[in-house]
């Protein structure tokens, strides 16, 4: 009796992957810009020939796609269109950070213990990832914090130069 072949994300259902997020956002609010350089989790999955990513961390939101680039980027946009929102409603830059920490640090523990369930499959070599660059799934490594908020006045000066 021969070992089970690991799985990949391709041509399987209900396959699930454990994957790491960074993304640096530049989002323009009331009176301030604010850099957010974020690094998170997400799970990866198809289920029923659906590609999705779902949020482990933040867990507030999810995306699909026909293939699984395509789920990628709609996540990724889901995520930036967030930020903007978040921008958009926050009256100050304390405000918004305030928000976007909120948000980013809202885990979805249902998806948190898949997440984890997909990790020890990893480990287990029961599934054959093709990615290069690995991080320890045990890190607590994950955060989000916005960066180089820009008030109006400094925006002024710095125009004026």
């Amino acid at each position: 009796m021969s070992a089970p072949e690991p799985k990949n994300l391709r041509g399987r259902t209900h396959e699930q992957l454990p994957l790491f997020f960074t993304y640096h956002d530049r989002v323009f609010g009331k009176g301030f810009i604010a850099d957010v350089l974020s690094h998170g989790r997400v799970l990866a999955a198809i289920e029923d020939d659906e590609h999705w990513v779902y949020g482990v961390q933040p867990g507030s939101f999810a995306a699909t796609g026909d293939e699984p680039t395509d789920a990628f980027r709609a996540y990724r946009q889901c995520f930036h269109n967030v930020l903007i929102d978040l921008a958009e409603e926050s009256e100050s830059s304390a405000e918004f950070e305030a928000a976007v920490n909120e948000m980013f640090y809202d885990v979805n523990i249902l998806r948190e213990q898949e997440w984890l369930s997909a990790v020890d499959e990893v480990r287990a070599g029961k599934v054959k990832l093709d990615i290069q660059r690995r991080e320890n799934a045990d890190s607590e490594n994950h955060h989000c914090c916005p960066t180089r908020n820009t008030n109006e006045e400094d925006l002024k000066s710095s125009v004026m130069l």
